[in-house]
């Protein structure tokens, strides 16, 4: 019965890649592993896309154990790549670092010049999230040197983009703006949507840094346009993340407080809990702004516990000058510099400067 039913869908629905789940289920009734491990990637993928990364990890999974015994080592090292980017979405970063290793190690021995800067690209990405910003460059410089030799534009761009994020993150701005725009020029030339939102998402976090808001809203603007119209709850919540941190900062708390709920209730579903730890850090600015401090103090708290069980070094320090600036306000001088030189520390010890430990921006 489980093979009649897939071969229908097959024939009624031939290249129909919306019916991969319930394809993968079918051809696993049926016994057929090799048609299960096909339909079961693709619907990884898809999960993936629309940031279901639990979904997308689980498919994962059981994909690469029935590649076990069959011995599919190019499917195994894009699964691998996957799963990356999968724990990277949930903020597991040590779990996205060893299938960034594992699947790199398999690209190597394929010679796979495509893989390897793909690979190295995600390995950087998680060193950035981490405040490794020299392992994160090292990373993204030898994928860009890669994905240019072997003309893959995607790659190319997708380090770029990483590239600006790791200038921003510096508090280089020029470079940043440079970067991203060369990124946003070959992601629009090859009609990548997906990336497109991103170069604008970060070029809009660029320009609010420089006190450009018109100019970072419609940025941010454009990238969640896109990003609802191709799906992507993850960049939906980054996007509304920001502009809650713009209205903020020019003292629209009320437009403030509806785009950061908006956008925690995004990523409470998603299980993104980098975007959640800034997101009650941010609250945290717009508390502190209308001067309630204990729910400024309950959000920085949060944010912090989450910032530190994730290994993010800028968004702990970020959450311990909130703190600090509660503190201040409720005439607790004692316990307000307790909280500064935990930041400053934290902020030299990844090369942050003290102006950007006042920041809770989103980039990626």
């Amino acid at each position: 019965m489980y093979r009649a039913v897939a071969q229908a869908i097959e024939a009624v629905y031939p290249g129909d890649e919306t019916q991969a789940a319930a394809l993968a289920e079918h051809w696993r009734g049926a016994g057929d592993s090799a048609k299960e491990v096909h339909y079961a990637h693709a619907a990884a993928r898809q999960a993936f896309d629309v940031s279901d990364f639990r979904g997308a990890s689980a498919l994962a999974e059981r994909v690469l154990a029935l590649l076990s015994t069959m011995g599919d080592e190019r499917t195994k090292m894009l699964l691998l790549k996957l799963l990356g980017d999968a724990h990277e979405g949930l903020s597991e970063y040590p779990q996205a670092t060893a299938r960034y290793q594992a699947s790199l190690a398999i690209a190597r021995e394929l010679a796979d010049t495509v893989n390897i800067a793909a690979a190295l690209n995600g390995l950087g990405r998680v060193g950035e999230r981490q405040g490794d910003y020299a392992t994160a460059r090292a990373y993204h410089e030898e994928s860009l040197a890669l994905a240019r030799q072997s003309g893959d534009n995607k790659v190319v761009a997708a380090n770029l983009n990483s590239l600006g994020v790791l200038a921003i993150n510096q508090s280089n701005y020029t470079a940043a703006q440079t970067h991203l725009e060369e990124s946003l020029k070959l992601r629009r030339e090859s009609g990548n949507r997906r990336g497109m939102a991103s170069s604008l998402h970060n070029l809009g976090t660029v320009a609010a840094h420089q006190g450009h808001y018109a100019a970072a809203r419609a940025y941010l603007e454009e990238s969640l346009a896109i990003e609802r119209e191709v799906g992507n709850r993850h960049g939906v919540a980054g996007d509304l993340s920001n502009l809650g941190v713009i209205a903020n900062w020019q003292g629209d708390y009320q437009a403030a407080q509806s785009y950061l709920e908006e956008s925690l209730r995004i990523n409470q579903e998603i299980g993104n809990l980098y975007g959640l730890a800034a997101n009650l850090s941010n609250l945290g600015d717009v508390a502190t702004k209308r001067d309630d401090y204990p729910a400024a103090q309950l959000h920085y708290e949060r944010g912090l516990a989450l910032f530190r069980e994730i290994g993010h070094q800028h968004g702990v320090a970020v959450s311990l000058t909130g703190l600090g600036n509660v503190a201040v306000r409720q005439g607790d001088y004692a316990a307000a510099r307790k909280h500064y030189e935990e930041s400053l520390q934290a902020h030299r010890a990844i090369g942050h400067g003290w102006a950007l430990s006042q920041r809770s921006m989103n980039w990626r």
